[in-house]
């Protein structure tokens, strides 16, 4: 047959006869190449999907400087927006969080208040542990621990004075009269033996020795046994210190002697 047959490929006037084997080898290659091609063009082939959204990274700080003294705040910033984040994702050590004070400021912050540990020094520690939180849309959580620390010193000074007493036995064989010595914990302000309390003994020769020593002579009745008592009573003593305060509550020494029988 000699009519001619244009191909799919374009070719006009090309005849079968006129293609040798070579040439039809290399048709068939090429007609094979473009039939891959558009099979992977088409319905059987697949798109790739985006990444999905990376799990969000988590800044944690504070404005305070230096070591806090009582409640401080908190801050959570993180690089996206987020879901899942909520105070019980926190890990506090040597602290504790304020009641109601955690709160959301954006969906990409969040602020906590933080009480130090009470009367002490030392180190806050707060944690937020893996898979705390994740990106919106996505499910993918945060994959490592974040952990903030903080200085503290809650150690309130002392400003209210608490006696303490010793005695030492002046008379022969450890008799009577006492040399007894009352020191307070903190300064406190210059005071006179009239603000003592004294039972079971004459007391005498009361001396200042420093601002937080007093010494005083408690003699008995002679030829009796029985107890010596000072007695330092509420609101007797005030702290020389900033802030300083009257004693709150009374302080008592007892001593008790024995008159052997003939003296």
């Amino acid at each position: 047959m000699n009519t001619s047959l244009s191909l799919a490929l374009g070719i006009p006037g090309l005849r079968f006869a006129d293609l040798s084997s070579r040439a039809w080898r290399f048709l068939g290659l090429m007609l094979a190449l473009v039939s891959a091609g558009l099979a992977g063009c088409g319905g059987g082939g697949s798109i790739s999907e985006p990444d999905p959204a990376p799990a969000p990274t988590l800044e944690i700080r504070t404005g305070l400087d230096g070591a806090a003294t009582g409640p401080f705040q908190v801050s959570f910033v993180f690089s996206n927006d987020v879901t899942g984040f909520s105070q019980s994702s926190l890990r506090l050590q040597r602290g504790t969080v304020v009641e109601g004070s955690f709160r959301q400021v954006s969906a990409r912050e969040f602020a906590v208040t933080i009480n130090p540990q009470a009367n002490a020094m030392g180190v806050t520690v707060l944690r937020v542990p893996v898979g705390s939180f994740s990106t919106v849309g996505s499910l993918l959580t945060n994959p490592i621990t974040y952990e903030f620390s903080k200085a503290f010193d809650t150690i309130k000074p002392v400003t209210e004075p608490t006696a303490s007493f010793g005695h030492v036995m002046q008379g022969v064989s450890g008799r009577p009269p006492a040399l007894v010595t009352i020191t307070f914990d903190i300064d406190v302000q210059p005071f006179t033996l009239d603000k003592l309390e004294i039972s079971g003994a004459t007391a005498s020769a009361f001396t200042r020795v420093s601002a937080r020593e007093y010494t005083l002579v408690l003699t008995p009745p002679p030829q009796v046994t029985g107890v010596m008592v000072v007695n330092v009573p509420e609101g007797a003593v005030t702290g020389a210190v900033p802030g300083g305060v009257a004693s709150t509550r009374p302080s008592s020494y007892g001593i008790l002697y024995i008159v052997p029988p003939g003296g």
